[in-house]
């Protein structure tokens, strides 16, 4: 009795572990997928240069 009880509990939580990480990376391959959109769409745009003077000036003041 103890032992199909345990092995229930095995499969359950198996199952448990394979569903929620099926719906993690579909959610994960989306975000990233969004987060490479934006990226691209930043670098083309030529917006990096600015972005990294905005961080080194804010940088500096807070060292300083």
């Amino acid at each position: 009795m103890k032992l199909s009880w345990m092995l229930s509990a095995l499969l359950i939580l198996v199952v448990a572990h394979g569903f929620i990480f099926y719906r993690f990376a579909s959610h994960l391959t989306l975000i990233l997928g969004v987060g490479l959109i934006i990226v691209l769409l930043v670098k083309h745009l030529g917006l990096f240069g600015g972005i990294y003077a905005m961080w080194r000036r804010r940088s500096r003041q807070q060292n300083h």
